[in-house]
């Protein structure tokens, strides 16, 4: 018997899209009350689609490539599922699909003044036209416009103390923390329209992955206040910095899993299907010793370059201050543990107090782990909205 009835199941139950470079997922996510009334979110069906691995990549074509793999992701959990209309669908965006950026803004008057919600909406509001506006001229040779996703207070603090009660209160001084982020309309348009497709009355909720990376951490390990997360998808590394709990910056680089696959099969002279065939192999240590010596020397090649742009990504976020030496990384199964070595074996001294960093797995942490774990961060992330939207 099913654990709730057709009637409640569009009430009970919610999808989530890993809208990534490389590869699209999608997943079923039941939420479940417990006897105490607490809320827990659980993955009950879970789709991926890879995008072809080309030679070459632009910016057009990955687009129509995942736009293409979310409608198949789509299709999939739809045939899964006795109904086609849910409360909502929380499309996750990875790089290129968006800009973010994380702002401190800093009210302060000489007379006690009353903060209100009106006036964080105006900041807001505010914020995100000029980000919008300078987004669009960085983009002035595209005629594509922008649109506002994510408008979010990280923090809050009155009078240097942080609350979570910040309205109608008096105050000489209230400072928030911002994270905006907008995407071009036309990629929403094109998400949108494949979910609807199979979901045509489902409202579709968008955000960016380095928002709901922090926020599972955050939910996971309420303990760590500064941190880097790195994020390791198809075409693009993404990594953030988080100091003092609060989410500072993002800094991306296009060298992903699919950098190491092509960097292979240019040093060994294969094809990049033959390539990810050494690398299972190399791994499995199942390999000759000469096709083994050639493949480390791929790996080795592969691996100064990425580092190379790790370490420039760190150094620019850092600025002049500390770099906090624990590391969250996410990436594809079959590259985890390469890129984990590579971060974990390197010395970062010249960058921080620290000579080599730490890394996490995120999920260790978590009661919900799955097999694929870029949808479990996600399902974290969208169980910290429907908690308060309950």
């Amino acid at each position: 018997m099913a654990l709730y009835t057709f009637k409640k199941e569009k009430e009970n139950t919610l999808l989530i899209f890993d809208i990534g470079n490389g590869s699209v997922g999608g997943a079923l996510v039941r939420k479940i009350i417990d006897k105490e009334g607490v809320t827990s979110l659980k993955i009950t069906a879970s789709e991926r689609v890879e995008v072809p691995l080309k030679e070459r990549v632009n910016f057009e074509n990955l687009l129509k490539n995942i736009s293409k793999a979310t409608g198949v992701v789509a299709e999939r959990l739809s045939q899964k599922t006795e109904t086609r209309n849910f409360l909502m669908a929380y499309a996750v965006l990875a790089s290129p699909w968006h800009a973010s950026r994380t702002k401190i803004i800093t009210l302060k008057k000489d007379k006690p003044f009353v903060f209100t919600k009106k006036i964080q909406d105006e900041i807001l509001a505010k914020e995100m036209a000029f980000f919008k506006n300078e987004i669009s001229a960085k983009n002035s040779d595209t005629p594509h416009e922008f649109s506002a996703i994510e408008s979010n207070i990280i923090n809050i603090s009155l009078n240097g103390y942080n609350t979570s009660a910040p309205f109608d209160k008096e105050v000489n001084e209230a400072s928030l923390v911002i994270y905006l982020t907008v995407s071009q309309k036309r990629v929403l348009g094109a998400i949108d329209d494949k979910i609807k497709t199979f979901f045509p009355r489902t409202d579709v909720s968008f955000h960016s992955f380095p928002l709901a990376y922090f926020v599972a951490i955050r939910d996971i390990f309420p303990q760590k206040n500064d941190f880097l997360t790195v994020d390791v998808s198809g075409e693009i590394t993404d990594v953030s910095l988080a100091r003092g709990g609060i989410l500072i910056e993002t800094h991306s680089f296009p060298l992903g899993r699919n950098f190491f696959f092509r960097r292979a099969a240019l040093t060994t002279g294969k094809t990049l299907d033959q390539a990810m065939s050494l690398h299972a192999m190399f791994t499995e240590n199942v390999l000759s010793k000469k096709d083994k010596d050639e493949f480390a020397k791929a790996i080795s090649e592969a691996k100064a370059e990425w580092l190379w742009s790790f370490r420039k990504a760190i150094a620019d976020l850092s600025g002049n201050l500390y770099t906090p030496g624990e590391i969250f990384l996410t990436a594809d199964n079959d590259i985890s543990n390469l890129f984990t070595s590579w971060i974990s074996e390197e010395e970062f001294s010249q960058h921080s107090s620290h000579q080599k960093f730490n890394v996490i797995s995120l999920l260790s942490g978590s009661k919900n782990a799955g097999n694929d774990q870029f949808l479990d961060i996600i399902a974290l992330f969208a169980q910290k909205f429907t908690e308060k939207r309950c």
